[in-house]
């Protein structure tokens, strides 16, 4: 008898492989003009869903997630975007980050816990492999601090990663960062604090 782990790993790439045929398709997403093909038992109970606000990228992503459990942030990801918004393999890194505080927002707001999850695991270890140099502080505090939904983990994430870099990030944006986002500075401190108790233990 199979094991446990290659019968789910089967089960999720013949639920990959339907999601990307459009046969037996039962209900369609519309997102501005994107349309995706997928199917009533998965995603809902009706034949069609409209999400005019949503960024269809993030939507593709979502529907991904709901037959795979998971999402592509690499090289899939990129490819993905209109080619005046395609970046180099440089940004890559910097993208992948938006991209999880992005989908953790969207997660969050359809309700979609595992996603919220998977998000915060993803944005973690894209921060703790960062390969391309320094990275702007400003460019995830401000999305990951204005929205309450990403309190918590996210925002811990993102504490840990600017106490590790804290050296590199030192300068007049960072400054400016911190006088701006009280809580982010607040977080700073504390995170600071405690890597200088552990070190005098």
């Amino acid at each position: 008898m199979a094991s446990t782990h290659i019968v789910v790993h089967e089960l999720f790439m013949g639920m990959s492989i339907l999601q990307k045929s459009a046969d037996y398709s039962d209900l369609v997403i519309t997102c501005g003009e994107e349309v995706l093909n997928v199917h009533r038992a998965i995603d809902a109970m009706t034949g069609k869903v409209e999400l005019k606000d949503e960024d269809a990228v993030l939507v593709q992503h979502l529907v991904d997630h709901l037959y795979t459990l998971d999402y592509d942030y690499g090289l899939g990801a990129i490819r993905r975007l209109p080619d005046g918004e395609k970046v180099s393999a440089f940004w890559l890194e910097h993208y992948a980050c938006k991209l999880a505080i992005n989908m953790h927002e969207l997660a969050d707001k359809y309700g979609v816990q595992g996603l919220s999850e998977l998000a915060t695991v993803k944005l973690e270890e894209i921060m703790l492999n960062l390969e391309f140099g320094p990275w702007k502080a400003d460019d995830f505090v401000d999305q990951v601090y204005e929205k309450t939904c990403l309190v918590d983990r996210m925002c811990e994430v993102i504490v840990a990663q600017a106490v590790r870099d804290l050296d590199k990030l030192i300068g007049p944006s960072f400054h400016e960062l911190i006088a701006k986002e009280p809580g982010f500075s607040m977080d700073v401190h504390t995170g600071c604090s405690r890597l200088v108790n552990r070190t005098e233990s």
